[in-house]
């Protein structure tokens, strides 16, 4: 047992024996470790790493945190009197501004909470494995207490909600779901786009991006009405790729409706007569989304043209994987039973699916009681005004 080796040592040698792990793991556990566990532990012994080293390193990072944001405000501030001087045409002010810019760091991003726990959970999982090599005795990294991290519960596109944003700008919350109202309006409004038939299965099904840029018609049962979710299209900077579904528990069947089964029959047709119009250049990927040459789609492209949609049609803003938290919330105020829910959504359990949308659900009921409570008060003012 090499009892000498560094933390650098075992990460950089941890991560190439890795290799059962997804792509996007391998990312994440490789920006970490080159831009905060190596420069901050990476020189020190492995098995002499205390908790007060993760202190310290987090202590760090909390600092280059406020320089960062301290740079960002200087640089954004030098390229604000740019664009005056450019607009000005006061040249030599602006040729002024562009050699300060140079000169000055590049804006960067600050490591925020979901950062640190990403950190610890790097160092967590290495440790782990140097545990089970006998090569440190206790993983400090179980030891270090962080502030609990707050997932963003969904808010729903109240009508309330919707005015205040056209008035201001206001997002209640950074997961934002369409009302079954707003959802109509979209799929209606991009019923001629070439996506359409993907954005429809997204809304009903609650498929992730690269899920649903993944699907093959081989996934496909129409005559039973299943969808077999069997892999993705997942992004490694601006590279695809194909891989398996994000978790176990995300290989799963989902049922189908009669009115998607019947659009993707009809896609299935058109995508068919594209065949046949494009001739030999006719890439056969088996994919049911495709470009018009039949390539996989690039999930960016995706998102890209949903936000295009969503403007053009003058929707309140939502992601793309807001449509599957409009899917679960929808299922769910419906009554269907949550551990159904979770089973069509690809999630680990139901108590996290309960747990992430009962929020929002109980705020669509109560819209629900209070639009049909109007509707009975209008009725009686009718009946008054007519007595």
């Amino acid at each position: 047992m090499n009892t000498d080796m560094t933390v650098g040592e075992w990460l950089t040698s941890w991560l190439e024996m890795k290799r059962d792990i997804a792509p996007n793991s391998r990312r994440f556990y490789e920006a970490n470790i080159r831009l905060y566990l190596l420069p901050h532990l990476g020189h020190r012994r492995l098995d002499r790493l205390r908790t007060a080293h993760l202190h310290a390193m987090f202590t760090a990072i909390e600092a280059s945190n406020q320089l960062v944001i301290e740079e960002n405000a200087a640089r954004e501030a030098v390229e604000q009197a740019r664009k005056k001087a450019w607009d000005e045409r006061g040249m030599k002010a602006c040729r002024a501004a562009r050699r300060r810019l140079r000169a000055m760091p590049p804006f960067r991003r600050t490591a925020g909470l979901a950062t640190i726990h990403g950190i610890r959970a790097t160092l967590r999982a290495a440790l782990a494995d140097a545990a089970n090599e006998q090569l440190v005795i206790v993983n400090v990294a179980k030891l270090v207490k962080l502030p609990a991290r707050r997932r963003p519960k969904p808010k729903s596109w109240t009508r309330e909600r919707v005015a205040r944003w056209r008035a201001t700008g206001e997002r209640p919350s950074p997961v934002m779901v369409w009302t079954a109202e707003l959802t109509a309006r979209f799929l209606i409004g991009s019923a001629e786009h070439p996506l359409r038939v993907l954005y429809w299965l997204t809304a009903h099904t609650g498929l992730r991006r690269g899920e649903a840029c993944g699907v093959r018609w081989v996934d496909l049962d129409l005559e039973n009405h299943t969808l077999s979710v069997s892999q993705q299209i997942i992004q490694l900077g601006w590279q695809t790729q194909a891989s398996r579904p994000k978790s176990d528990a995300g290989e799963r069947v989902i049922a189908l409706d009669p009115a998607t089964v019947t659009l993707l029959t009809e896609h299935r047709h058109q995508q068919r007569k594209q065949r046949l119009a494009h001739g030999p250049g006719w890439i056969d990927t088996g994919l049911v989304f495709t470009q018009a040459d039949d390539g996989p789609l690039h999930p960016a492209h995706v998102t890209d043209e949903l936000q295009r949609l969503i403007e053009q049609h003058d929707l309140p803003p939502i992601r793309f994987q807001d449509l599957r938290h409009g899917a679960a919330t929808h299922a769910l105020t419906a009554g269907i039973d949550a551990r159904v829910v979770q089973e069509t959504l690809g999630h680990s359990s139901s108590t996290f699916t309960r747990d992430t949308y009962q929020s929002v659900v109980n705020e669509v009921k109560h819209s629900a009681a209070a639009a049909l409570a109007e509707i009975f008060t209008q009725a009686a003012r009718n009946l008054n005004s007519a007595g």
